[in-house]
């Protein structure tokens, strides 16, 4: 019955909602749709407010905009103008130059001694006047501050005799000047008339990627009074700067013709030139040439008539017939110099191991013993044989092998050996063909490698072994007229447990049917007399074997910890001590002690389990699960099981120190730790009960009494599963309700294992996945 309500419930709901769901994907597709065509909108306007010029003024200062970098060379001069201060500061510590031409706004100060004495501060009016006080109005505009000094000195003459004046420019006037063109922050700035054309376009962020930096224009009025090259200044240091007037326009146009200089140049760039400028000029605008450059084909690329690429070879080294190649360069050149070869010339090469490896000149009759003498080798240098390497015209190649041993012994250094015939340019040993070892000086051609091997890559490295017990176990290099007594000290001696009285000796056979023999050996007469006759010597191969003391072992440890009268540590007799024996030596119990209770842990008992692989089996027995993707999912243990909490043994120590019967007894191993803990308060009832906790313990009291007195069994109680864990270790469950329990007895009541399941919850996410489903259907069925 309850079926058929949820399954008429479900069609109803469905039914409603399907046109529900199919309005509310309608709505949602336009949606998408809007908000699609809104952002298209918006890129495209984006992309115009991207393209547009905007003008700043100085009111609101901006940034200029971040500079994009690339991998090619950047236009030169333009990196001068990234650093750019966010608005404008006047500093009034700025010297006046001599040249200064003085106008409307200017404050002087003017210092009179002699007859008369005073001081005065006359302002320049915008008619370029200033007002004298007793002798009228005076007219300054455009004078620099000597004339100005001297005009006004005409002037006080007619008031004061036998007087001295000096003339100082107080407050600056400020000048407005307009930037325009191809600058990074176009606009209207108020400066100090201090500023000049460079000052005023570094302000405004410089030009820009595309702004010329050699046709910058000042405009006063309606005509160009000055264009200003700023290579010049940016170059040399020299160039021609402009101070400014008020009204004044600096004009930035789009750059000239640009070329670019890379390769072997001191100052790689793009360059732009003024027109006429040849590749010798490019260069120089770049800095010079390396001393690494090469000049006899130095790369232009041109574009030709806008359809293709030109590749140009130039040779600018000067010699005759080469300057016709100093060609005239335009727009869009590329000039490349490479680097010389890094291949030498009239060389040969010394490598391996030698003092000082590398390269040396060669001379005409060079020999090896010119090259490798006896204060050029190390102790470690291969002298049997010297390699050396020949490169052919025809790029073959031949590797000679030379007897250097017998050369330094034999031949003195210098000394000529046989002539070698021509080939290819080159000399070859009259050996080549028969491919015998050269035993004689011989000559040295430019190219050719000369290679010294170390000892240890022609021979094997041979060593001897040693394990057991050693304080350096390992392997060592072998060497002649080596003892064991040797081997034995170079690992640093034996350790103390080593067996004195037998040590084994293994030694490779060589040609017989056994791989190795064993040497029976007095270590201990080894030891005390080293290099007697009782000292084995060794060959390469031989491996050392020292053992250990049978049974040996240092002092076995034990602890005893709790309610004894001396807790610590204990020093025990292996196999023969017992529990009862390490308690009378720990003073026996205290009042407080309780027995049943004593925990009694051995460390080796997890080290048992682990050689028996208990742990492996335990594995082997979990349940496999696979997950959403088939692969197969191993977690956890079959059984309850922390190898933690297997160290511990239980025992009844209140027993066992009373019978005296050794049968009952427990033999100490080393490690083994004893706790023994006080008295406890009560019984403890943990779990499903009303309120955990300790109740008093009263004797013969049964497992009710104590769960009553906790408040009884909750709602959620599994009753039938109660636990009462004994004060020992043990647990019981059977008749566990109706069991007596003794002082520290834990009961434990567990919790039922409810299912939850949310009826409305899986409603819920039935009707959704139906709906969804019909949903589909029907889109499908109208497409």
């Amino acid at each position: 019955m309850f079926r058929r309500i949820i399954l008429a419930a479900l069609s109803v709901v469905v039914i409603f909602s399907i046109p529900d769901a199919v309005r509310a994907q309608t709505e949602a597709q336009k949606e998408a749709y809007r908000k699609y065509i809104e952002n298209q909108a918006a890129l495209k306007d984006s992309e115009k407010e991207s393209n547009t010029v905007e003008i700043y003024n100085d009111s609101e200062p901006v940034l200029p905009p971040e500079r994009h970098a690339n991998t090619t060379p950047t236009r030169y001069g333009i990196d001068v103008f990234s650093s750019v201060p966010a608005e404008f500061v006047s500093s009034s510590e700025i010297p006046v130059p001599s040249d200064y031409t003085l106008g409307p706004g200017d404050h002087l100060v003017v210092n009179l001694w002699g007859s008369a004495d005073l001081t005065m501060e006359l302002v320049i009016d915008r008619e370029g006047k200033v007002f004298v006080p007793k002798a009228g109005e005076l007219v300054i505009w455009g004078l620099k501050i000597e004339e100005a000094e001297k005009r006004l000195a005409e002037h006080y003459s007619r008031i004061y005799s036998k007087f001295e004046m000096n003339l100082i420019l107080g407050k600056i006037r400020s000048v407005t000047v307009y930037v325009s063109g191809e600058v990074m922050r176009p606009g209207a700035y108020t400066v100090s008339s201090l500023y000049t054309l460079f000052n005023t376009l570094h302000l405004a962020g410089g030009p820009t990627e595309r702004g010329s930096l050699r046709r910058v224009r000042l405009v006063r009025g309606t005509s160009v009074v000055k264009v200003v090259d700023l290579y010049e200044l940016l170059m040399n240091g020299k160039g021609e700067d402009v101070r400014l007037e008020s009204n004044d326009i600096i004009f930035v146009p789009v750059a000239g013709p640009l070329v670019t200089v890379a390769g072997e140049v001191k100052r790689e760039g793009v360059y732009e030139i003024l027109g006429g400028e040849r590749v010798l000029d490019a260069i120089e605008l770049a800095g010079g040439l390396r001393s690494s450059a090469y000049l006899e084909k130095v790369e232009l690329i041109r574009f030709e008539d806008n359809l293709k690429n030109v590749l140009i070879d130039l040779d600018i080294t000067g010699k005759s017939g080469a300057k016709k190649d100093n060609i005239e360069i335009i727009d869009g050149d590329r000039i490349k110099v490479r680097s010389i070869h890094d291949l030498k010339e009239d060389v040969v090469l010394l490598q391996g191991k030698v003092k000082y490896p590398g390269e040396y000149s060669h001379h005409i009759g060079m020999k090896i013993t010119d090259l490798i003498g006896r204060g050029m080798l190390l102790p470690d240098s291969y002298t049997e044989r010297v390699f050396v390497t020949r490169i052919f015209n025809d790029r073959r190649r031949s590797v000679f092998q030379v007897a250097l041993k017998d050369l330094l012994s034999s031949i003195p250094v210098g000394q000529a050996g046989k002539e070698e015939t021509e080939e290819n340019g080159k000399g070859v040993p009259e050996e080549l063909s028969e491919s015998k070892l050269i035993t004689r000086d011989m000559i040295l051609y430019p190219g050719d490698i000369i290679e010294v091997y170390s000892t240890k890559r022609m021979h094997d490295t041979e060593s001897v072994s040693i394990e057991g017990e050693i304080r350096l176990p390992g392997e060592y290099i072998f060497a002649d007229d080596m003892v064991v007594s040797d081997l034995i000290y170079q690992a640093g001696g034996i350790k103390k447990e080593a067996y004195l009285l037998r040590a084994e000796l293994a030694r490779l056979v060589p040609d017989t049917t056994r791989s190795s023999e064993i040497l029976m050996f007095d270590l201990g007469r080894v030891l005390t007399e080293p290099h007697g006759k009782e000292d084995i010597l060794l060959y390469p191969g031989d491996a050392l074997f020292i053992r250990e003391i049978p049974n040996y072992s240092g002092h076995e440890r034990v602890t005893i910890a709790g309610e004894v009268l001396f807790p610590g540590t204990y020093v025990i007799e292996q196999g023969v001590e017992t529990l009862t024996d390490l308690i009378e030596r720990a003073g026996g119990f205290t009042g407080k002690a309780f027995l049943p209770g004593a925990l009694f842990e051995r460390g080796s008992i997890v080290d048992e389990l682990r050689y028996r692989h208990v742990e492996d089996v335990i594995l082997s027995l979990r349940e496999a699960q696979r997950d959403s993707s088939g692969a197969v999912m191993a977690d956890g243990y079959s059984v309850n099981y922390n190898s933690g909490k297997m160290n511990r043994i239980i025992i009844d120590l209140e027993t066992i120190s009373q019978s005296g019967e050794r049968a009952d007894d427990i033999v100490l191993r080393a490690g083994d730790r004893i706790t023994i803990p006080p008295r406890p308060s009560g019984v403890n009832v943990l779990g499903a009960v009303a309120s955990s906790g300790t109740i008093k313990y009263f004797p013969g009291k049964k497992t009710k009494y104590y769960i009553d007195r906790a408040g009884g069994f909750s709602r959620r109680a599994a009753s039938g599963e109660l636990r009462i864990l004994k004060a020992d270790g043990r647990v019981l469950k059977r008749r566990a309700l109706s069991q007596v329990i003794e002082l520290g007895d834990a009961i434990i009541v567990p919790e039922k294992v409810i299912r939850d399941r949310d009826w409305m919850k899986i409603l819920q996410t039935s009707v959704s996945i139906i709906a969804s489903a019909l949903t589909t259907v029907y889109i499908v069925t109208k497409m």
